[in-house]
């Protein structure tokens, strides 16, 4: 790859305020902007931004991802400014040129402990971490190995960029999946029929592959899913608004800032996903702690504590975070605050029937 020609200047100033409120000082007029510098130059330098936005379709031309062009300018512009840019101009994420990974994982080793790392990311079949938020290939193949066995039924109702999709497949498992962004279904449908084109030409034309469903849909009413027919869950929600998905739609769980209502709002997930669970069957779920002006919401455990009032408590895992965007907030001498270098896993078990 190669970089390509940038604006004259391509490093807008990020400014925190000593309640941790993020700004962005426009190198064009010197105005300070709020979270996103994106509003400013649409308004004031649209000239200035439709080149940047030729620059975001030149860098996807030459494969990079999402969050490689988010740090090509140095974070200025977050990975879902730069995919929603694309989608407007109407550049096709097909213009990227796939990386060719081996099918299967080379080194993988099953997780043995209840602490999890993996600071490089996996690289096989047709995972990719252009996804924001995403996780690491590693997670769902430890988890499908480890909770299901071949044939089982997996369901995931935060499908995203496809990554447990993938896996359910490599691994035998039937899938279904479904998410309130058609965008990240559609993205996830062209890696499954990659997928599946790779398996039959690597395996053998005459192999049998599982079933898989994809449908766009709110994980707190899952009309798709029949009761009790689910074997395992693996399911990565949004840590409230830290990732934005869509814009304002009331159905997506990113859109939720008051951590209150989302502790609420999760409820109703876990109990549609308690219906979907056979008798015994697992439930997991990767959820991380945040920040709220500066105040720590401890997430994770909340999650946990609403889930023991439906299921049993299986395994807890804490799962070490890398290469997280806000490093640079946290390593700012001005603020106190730790970084947030650790997700929670949180593996339930829904209680079997009993004999007799």
């Amino acid at each position: 790859m190669h970089a390509v020609n940038t604006p004259p200047s391509t490093t807008f100033e990020i400014v925190y305020d000593s309640a941790g409120r993020r700004f962005v000082r426009c190198e064009h007029c010197w105005q300070l902007a709020g979270r996103s510098i994106v509003p400013h130059l649409k308004r004031q330098h649209p000239h200035i931004w439709q080149r940047y936005v030729q620059i975001f379709a030149e860098l996807r031309r030459q494969g990079y991802s999402y969050k490689k062009i988010m740090w090509h300018f140095d974070r200025a512009f977050s990975w879902t400014v730069v995919e929603r840019a694309l989608a407007e101009a109407g550049v096709s994420p097909g213009l990227i040129r796939a990386p060719r990974y081996p099918l299967e994982p080379e080194h993988f080793k099953i997780e043995k402990t209840t602490v999890w790392s993996f600071p490089v990311r996996g690289k096989w079949a047709v995972h990719d971490s252009s996804y924001r938020g995403n996780w690491a290939p590693e997670v769902p193949r430890n988890l499908v190995l480890r909770y299901s066995k071949p044939g089982d039924l997996v369901l995931d109702p935060f499908v995203g960029g496809g990554t447990t999709a993938i896996e359910a497949i490599l691994l035998g498992r039937n899938f279904i999946g479904l998410d309130v962004n058609s965008a990240a279904l559609a993205f996830t449908r062209r890696k499954l029929r990659r997928l599946k084109s790779r398996i039959r030409r690597e395996r053998g034309g005459d192999v049998g592959l599982p079933t898989v469903r994809l449908f766009r849909g709110d994980a707190r009413r899952m009309r798709k899913v029949a009761d009790e027919t689910v074997d395992l869950v693996c399911a990565h929600p949004p840590y409230m608004d830290i990732v934005e998905y869509t814009r304002r739609d009331p159905a997506d769980l990113s859109t939720i800032t008051d951590p209150d209502r989302f502790i609420r709002e999760m409820r109703k997930v876990a109990h549609e996903i308690v219906r979907c669970l056979k008798p015994g069957g697992v439930l997991t779920i990767l959820i991380g702690d945040v920040r709220r002006n500066g105040r720590f919401v401890p997430l994770g455990m909340r999650i946990l504590d609403l889930l023991m009032d439906m299921l049993d408590v299986e395994d807890v895992v804490i799962k070490a975070q890398h290469n997280v965007s806000s490093t640079h907030f946290y390593q700012n001498k001005e603020h106190s605050f730790l970084r947030i270098a650790h997700e929670y896993l949180l593996v339930m078990r829904k209680p079997a029937l009993k004999a007799g």
